[in-house]
């Protein structure tokens, strides 16, 4: 039987929901970090800590860079040869896409709230507040996942954003 990625994730979800009744976040021993079980919170939420050294390391940096407004300096994260399918629904390609593509991108206030490392994986859950309202309530926005090279560099990073929150910042 064939899943859907959304199903697999839904499924999860509900399974730390209904194991988790009693506390609003689990402890990954294997990864030293919470995992909440929300999908909202009234105040921003913890900030998840990669494993040092890991795949999630790296992509912990991709997001400090990108709130912090330092675009310029994400592309040196990526591999030369790099792919990214992000809110656009277009790949961008390759160093000189992504250092255009960065170009344009916006800075969001953007926490980790988990991250799952697998090698040279990690997928990354991320809450935002909505657009405009940086001290907002944060919801749970994105699921990130980020596949390293052999060099330690994203070779390729895969931005699901939530319907609501895609549409929003996209306009459409």
């Amino acid at each position: 039987m064939r899943r859907s990625f959304c199903g697999v994730i839904a499924n999860i979800g509900i399974a730390v929901s209904a194991s988790n009744a009693a506390s609003p976040s689990l402890q990954d021993p294997a990864i030293g970090s919470h995992w909440p079980a929300e999908s909202s919170f009234a105040t921003p939420p913890v900030r998840a800590k990669p494993v040092p050294g890991s795949a999630c390391d790296v992509a912990d940096r991709y997001v400090t860079l990108q709130g912090a407004g330092r675009q310029d300096e994400i592309t040196a994260l990526f591999a030369p040869t790099a792919s990214l399918l992000g809110i656009s629904e277009t790949v961008v390609r390759g160093r000189d896409q992504l250092t255009a593509h960065f170009s344009h991108a916006i800075s969001r206030k953007v926490i980790p709230i988990s991250f799952v490392d697998r090698g040279r994986e990690c997928f990354m859950e991320l809450a935002s507040p909505r657009l405009g309202d940086d001290d907002g309530p944060y919801r749970l926005a994105a699921i990130d996942h980020f596949v390293l090279d052999q060099n330690n560099q994203i070779e390729r990073l895969v931005i699901y954003i939530k319907p609501g929150i895609a549409s929003a910042a996209t306009g459409k």
